[in-house]
């Protein structure tokens, strides 16, 4: 029959090594997350910056076509 191996065969323990690694890859995953995040976020930012630039100048357009149409 199959057993697990105990602490003397080495398979399957965990050592503090190991859980220093995976410690060390969550804060590496962390780190990529949020500047990712932080790089979306600033492309959304700049997306509405430019859109409310556009509908600004289109709304001036508008009221002096609206103004001078009427002076006619």
């Amino acid at each position: 029959m199959i057993e697990p191996q105990g602490k003397s065969g080495g398979g399957g323990v965990m050592r503090v090594g190991h859980y220093m690694v995976v410690a060390a890859v969550a804060i590496v995953a962390v780190v990529v997350a949020f500047a990712v995040f932080s790089f979306v976020v600033g492309i959304v930012v700049e997306i509405v910056k430019i859109a409310v630039v556009v509908a600004v100048i289109v709304a001036a357009f508008w009221l002096v076509t609206r103004i001078a149409r009427r002076s006619r």
